[in-house]
């Protein structure tokens, strides 16, 4: 799997072309620009290094996430040192994405060139849920701890976000849903982008993923391979199918843990299906999907050659609000892990349900599950379902 990096630079609006391309040395290099921004691609013959530079618009709200993070890091009650890593992040005007794939290499060249992208941009570095300084010393990590060689230059705060007035009444809305029912909610407001920004995937390709899907947890759940590779080839959806997913599919037996990590996509699957209007309404995740449903409506798809042709999406503001509701649901169930606090069976504070520690909680599953196909769903630029933070 590829590894990620995020950089956070207060000191540049964007990079710089010619230097980005004298970083390249023996490596192919392209530059790729689209509405999702520019992309800095370095390919060697074993791995390959891109840096996607995210477009100024977006750049507000991911801070806004970014320093929600930091909150709970710090239960809310940032330090001195924490604040300053606030202010830091809050003073960033440009942040660059950057993938290794398949892995770093062993002579040491990706490591050069992050190592020299972090010191050109004077940047702080995002990895494996930890925040580093430029000389990739521990800033942050997720349990709080910190290395105290770690250095922070004093920023200026950045101005505060401007947020839209759609941004705020979908906030207000997605209170409302989990005050209804009791859950608490974060003390650092984490809004989604504004419909000004998304840009949402095709219905087209949110079609080829629910067959994708419908295939792979068939596959999990015992059923015959070459009924679901039939699938596959009769919608031409082998673009379509990721390299774990690819893999799964063609093996003629699979680890137990594997198929059970899979059967979980059908609550992806139930999104999606939402998501193009095929459900009526989204119900709150406290219990499985209604497998059987789910599984004869995919079935009447598979049968359907002009099922992706004739795919809708539901409207971006409802989608929206759905994400908007989900993430707070899972900043809440975070949030209970970090504090070791007992949780809901079914997630409904309200309800006098059973309390349970969050990791036996049966339908935590069902919230990540769900986030996971909405980021997706919310992330065109990204090419693998695979990825999606």
């Amino acid at each position: 799997m590829p590894e990620h990096f995020a950089l956070y630079s207060s000191t540049l609006e964007s990079l710089p072309t010619h230097e980005m391309r004298q970083l390249a040395g023996d490596a192919e290099f392209a530059v790729h620009e689209d509405a999702d921004g520019r992309r800095f691609t370095y390919e060697w013959a074993n791995f390959t290094i891109i840096c996607h530079e995210m477009p100024a618009p977006q750049v507000a709200n991911h801070l806004q996430g970014f320093a929600g993070w930091v909150m709970r890091v710090c239960q809310s009650k940032p330090d001195d040192r924490a604040n300053r890593i606030l202010d830091r992040i809050r003073a960033t005007r440009l942040v660059v994405r950057l993938s290794v794939e398949p892995l770093r290499d062993e002579a040491g060249v990706a490591e050069q060139l992050l190592a020299t992208l972090s010191q050109g941009l004077d940047a702080i570095l995002f990895f494996d849920s930890a925040i580093y300084d430029k000389q990739c010393l521990l800033l942050l990590g997720d349990d709080g701890t910190f290395d105290e060689e770690a250095r922070l230059a004093d920023q200026q705060p950045a101005k505060p976000l401007q947020l839209t007035e759609s941004q705020k009444a979908r906030y207000e809305r997605a209170l409302a849903a989990l005050r209804a029912r009791q859950v608490p909610t974060p003390a650092h407001a984490l809004y989604v982008e504004d419909e000004s920004v998304v840009r949402l995937r095709s219905a087209a390709d949110v079609a080829r993923r629910v067959l994708v899907l419908s295939a792979v947890t068939l596959r999990a759940d015992g059923g015959s391979r070459e009924r679901v590779l039939k699938v596959i080839a009769d919608f031409d959806l082998a673009n379509a199918v990721t390299p774990e997913e690819h893999a799964f599919l063609h093996s003629d037996s699979h680890e137990v843990e594997t198929a059970q990590k899979l059967l979980w996509r059908f609550e992806s699957l139930w999104l999606l299906l939402w998501a193009l209007g095929e459900l009526d309404e989204l119900s709150w995740p406290g219990a499985m999907c209604d497998v059987p449903t789910l599984i004869l409506t995919t079935m009447l798809f598979e049968i359907d050659r002009d099922f992706v042709r004739n795919a809708r999406l539901r409207s971006k503001p409802e989608i929206l609000d759905a994400a908007q509701t989900t993430w707070l649901m899972h900043e809440a169930i975070h949030d209970a892990a970090r504090e070791q606090r007992p949780i809901p069976d079914n997630l409904d504070w309200s309800s006098g349900a059973k309390m349970v520690p969050v990791r036996l909680c049966p339908v935590i599953g069902v919230v990540h599950e769900r986030r996971h196909a909405l980021n997706w769903l919310m992330s065109s630029h990204a090419s693998d379902w695979d990825d999606i933070s």
